[in-house]
């Protein structure tokens, strides 16, 4: 699964795309197709997440990008790449963010660059979870990646 961004709380006006990673191409990685519904081609909202918007505001390259409002509720996007060969991949998306802040509280609020490694015939337990935080405050466009290491002994089911 990737998952754009789990948790935006009080998350303020990041926007966002993401790209392929080299060995497995991420369908509408630049979010430059949207369906009727406003989804961008390839990708699905998550079970329980309200979905991201699209925007054509100062978008990276191309047409469009992704915006993350903190509005108090989870959002995120998905996609899933099926049979990828076991090794290690790099995952890339660009962001850029303005006044993002985090609450304190029970739950910590964040912005994640979030994917899952699902292996086959193995429970969900034993899936590989791999993120990295987004930074707060304020920033043009930034690079940010994470290295995809999986388990070796297990043949990837998707990711």
């Amino acid at each position: 699964m990737i998952c754009l961004a789990r948790r935006v709380l009080p998350l303020l006006g990041v926007m966002l795309t993401a790209s392929a990673w080299v060995g497995a191409q991420v369908t509408n990685g630049g979010f430059e197709d949207v369906t009727a519904a406003g989804v961008p081609t390839g990708w699905t909202t998550v079970a329980g997440f309200q979905p991201a918007a699209v925007t054509d505001e100062q978008p990276h390259g191309g047409q469009r990008a992704a915006r993350l409002v903190g509005d108090g509720k989870i959002r995120a996007w998905r996609q899933e790449l099926r049979a990828l060969p076991t090794r290690v991949y790099r995952a890339t998306g660009w962001f850029r963010a303005r006044d993002v802040k985090f609450g304190t509280g029970d739950e910590k609020d964040c912005a994640r660059f979030y994917f899952h490694i699902h292996y086959q015939g193995r429970p969900y337990s034993d899936a590989s979870q791999i993120y990295t935080d987004l930074p707060i405050g304020s920033y043009d466009w930034r690079r940010v990646s994470v290295r995809l290491v999986p388990q070796v002994q297990w043949p990837i089911e998707k990711v």
